[in-house]
């Protein structure tokens, strides 16, 4: 199963622990994009083709992706690049799990193809059920 993960960057260590989890469980995600976070001190003063590029490797690994995680961020925490990526997905008419306090009270979470679920971990865990469940039964998934 190839699954993108998205959050807000101010939770990068908890996305990134995420993200590990979910390899180590033989998980593919399509793009890592805390990779390109960290690689930058400060990301908002890196030129804008950077941050562009960036972008559009995200919507990348949305496109690719099998099915879309969101993790909501606390309700203390501003975050937008969860939410256009939650919306590509959408728009792509790819499966969506959002997790976290917003998952409930977000409208688009409403759309028939998303999944709330009160916490992290019940998505995780759903998952990896689902990812187990393809492998057991050799389901090859496209590329």
């Amino acid at each position: 199963m190839k699954v993108y993960v998205g959050g807000a960057s101010l939770e990068i260590d908890f996305i990134e622990k995420m993200i590990g989890d979910l390899l180590e469980q033989g998980v593919q995600i399509t793009h890592d994009w805390t990779e390109d976070i960290r690689h930058t001190s400060q990301f908002t003063s890196v030129p804008e083709s950077y941050r562009r590029a960036c972008a559009v490797e995200d919507l990348h690994g949305v496109a690719k992706a099998n099915l879309v995680w969101i993790l909501s961020p606390p309700t203390d925490i501003h975050s937008i690049g969860c939410w256009v990526e939650m919306g590509y997905a959408i728009a792509k008419q790819k499966p969506v799990l959002i997790s976290g306090p917003l998952a409930p009270s977000n409208i688009f979470a409403l759309i028939d193809s998303v999944r709330r679920y009160a916490t992290h971990q019940e998505a995780f865990d759903h998952i990896v059920r689902a990812h187990k469940s393809l492998a057991a039964l050799k389901i090859p998934i496209e590329s």
